[in-house]
């Protein structure tokens, strides 16, 4: 399945995904931001999701993917680009994130990939502005082959 979804409002969650949910055929719709809109793509729990499309535009202080007890991980396709500050693009508890895709994150304080109790894994490319923090692990393992 692909698609766009166009998102104009503020502080928008596009899918949220339980325990049990199939997530199939959500990794590949392309999202339009309303330039400045803060937006969060998953909110997901219990649960294992991948996005594969591109998002762009996205507002301060967004999280493109915010899993709990999941592994969370953008395909090797994925294309996300932001000039917000303190934009996330992984965050996941207990299981793991991984990128494969490409995060171009440059307003200040942004994060490519943060985790606690889950390892973290680049395998893509993340570009991250002033002050912000490529990979940040909290009790678990972190491995990159990709490039920061």
């Amino acid at each position: 399945t692909s698609g766009t979804i166009n998102v104009t409002g503020n502080n928008n969650t596009v899918f949220v995904i339980g325990e049990q949910a199939k997530a199939d055929g959500l990794e590949n719709f392309n999202i339009n931001v309303t330039p400045g809109m803060t937006l969060t793509l998953v909110d997901i729990q219990n649960n294992d999701f991948s996005y594969n499309g591109t998002i762009a535009n996205l507002g301060a202080e967004s999280t493109l993917i915010y899993g709990r007890n999941a592994e969370v991980g953008f395909g090797e396709n994925a294309k996300i680009t932001s000039d917000a500050e303190r934009v996330t693009g992984l965050v996941t508890t207990e299981k793991k994130a991984v990128n494969k895709g490409e995060m171009i994150l440059t307003g200040e304080h942004s994060t490519g990939i943060y985790t606690e109790r889950a390892a973290a894994v680049n395998e893509g490319k993340l570009t991250i502005g002033a002050r912000g923090i490529g990979i940040y692990n909290k009790g678990a393992c972190v491995l990159n082959s990709g490039f920061i």
